[in-house]
């Protein structure tokens, strides 16, 4: 029985000590209050380890620790983050006072990517009122032109843009585009390769045609597709870019018939017309 009550005794002693202890812990600690502000407010505050702590401007209270080695006081190492702004860290280490922390939020710049299929188009911007956008070329490389698949920054104004696309061998694009402020605004385009189509029949059929810069073309009745290649050689400024349509010089051969050419007026973006030609027999 003396026993028993020596236990007793024993467990209460510990349980008494652990209850003193746990108050001295308390009274030893320090709590500090943060007050945690940005400009302007309502950015979501985030710490590295405890996740989220807040929406801007609130309080927070830090507390000191005590482990083997001495006092731990806690650090903070908080991001900002605020739709249309961007984002800015701030560390608070080893917390030792209340303090106010104040975090200056700066707008996030309008950025404009555009894809193009193939790559390396040429860029031109006009906003709603049909006028020529001047924008920020944000890469190392400085060139008088602007190009696709670079990123620019563009004034946070724009809403509604025309971009036009220019690409050697592809037919020039016109697109009207919706940009969002404070963001980078993605787009892509494919690019349709420039093919002009000439068609000659004759009569009688079976007639050899021949154009004076690109030779013998085919026999009638003659369906050809002309791709880049052949364009630009057709074209005076060796750019079918700068040219909406090309002379072609042609003359028509058949045994036992007159040879007959002609200069031909050859669009390059729109459809042509089949030509008909008649041979009068010798």
């Amino acid at each position: 029985m003396a026993e028993k009550q020596a236990i007793d005794h024993q467990w209460i002693r510990t349980i008494l000590f652990l209850i003193f202890f746990s108050a001295f812990l308390s009274a030893c600690s320090n709590t500090y209050k943060l007050t945690i502000k940005s400009d302007p407010p309502g950015a979501k505050v985030t710490d590295v380890r405890q996740g989220y702590l807040g929406t801007t401007d609130f309080e927070y209270t830090a507390k000191d620790s005590l482990s083997t080695g001495g006092k731990n006081r806690e650090s903070l190492n908080l991001t900002f983050s605020k739709p249309g702004f961007l984002e800015e860290k701030r560390d608070i280490l080893n917390i030792k006072n209340s303090q106010t922390i104040l975090v200056t939020l700066h707008s996030a710049p309008t950025y404009l990517y555009i894809e193009t299929i193939p790559t390396g188009a040429e860029i031109k911007l006009h906003n709603k009122n049909g006028e020529q956008l001047n924008f920020s070329n944000t890469s190392k490389i400085t060139r008088k032109s602007f190009f696709a698949n670079r990123r620019y920054e563009i004034p946070d104004s724009a809403e509604t843009l025309w971009v036009e696309l220019e690409h050697k061998g592809y037919k020039p694009l016109s697109k009207e585009i919706k940009i969002v402020p404070h963001k980078e605004n993605r787009f892509a385009f494919q690019l349709d390769e420039v093919v002009a189509t000439l068609q000659i029949n004759s009569m009688p059929n079976g007639a050899e045609i021949y154009e004076r810069t690109l030779g013998f073309l085919g026999r009638t009745p003659l369906k050809l597709d002309f791709k880049w290649d052949k364009l630009v050689r057709l074209s005076q400024h060796y750019d079918a870019l700068e040219t909406s349509s090309v002379n072609l010089q042609l003359t028509v051969k058949k045994n036992n018939f007159k040879e007959k050419s002609f200069i031909q007026e050859f669009f390059l973006y729109k459809r042509n017309p089949a030509t008909l030609v008649e041979l009068e027999a010798l």
